[in-house]
């Protein structure tokens, strides 16, 4: 019953710009579902004058994701494993040509596997892992979609 009453409208004061207007021009809590921060024309302006000076940031952070740098890395890889690289171009083209067959994991039987090599000087001698149990053998910790590194 009493919450089909109409409330009044409370205002508050904008900390920076000091303008007094009603709370839902402010931005909201998701918990509290309270009030809080500057109104919203403050941080429309805050956002739009911040943006610019920190977009620097955020490339030298991805720096790695450029082309130029991306091709400088595979470059180095393939400079100091070309025996890794022979293995695994054999094993696609070999796949692509329909000569062999992707099989299931040869440990849980998953479809989804990849081919691991023992010894990359024996490029046709190959087991089928999935990813997880191919990260359990090399030792490492699979990542899932929407973890921190």
């Amino acid at each position: 019953m009493g919450r089909h009453l109409i409330q009044p409208s409370i205002t508050r004061m904008c900390p920076k710009c000091g303008v007094e207007t009603a709370t839902e021009r402010f931005a909201v809590h998701n918990r509290l579902g309270a009030a809080i921060g500057w109104c919203r024309q403050c941080h429309m302006t805050y956002g739009k004058e911040h943006a610019r000076p920190r977009s620097y940031h955020y490339r030298y952070r991805y720096r790695h994701v450029s082309s130029e740098h991306s091709r400088a890395i595979k470059a180095r890889h393939r400079a100091r494993h070309p025996d890794r690289i022979y293995a695994r171009n054999m094993i696609t083209r070999l796949i692509g040509k329909g000569v062999i067959s992707r099989q299931p994991c040869s440990t849980c039987g998953s479809p989804n596997a990849q081919a691991h090599h023992e010894d990359y000087s024996k490029p046709l001698d190959i087991t089928w892992l999935c990813y997880d149990h191919h990260m359990a053998h090399h030792g490492r910790r699979a990542k899932r979609k929407g973890e921190a590194e």
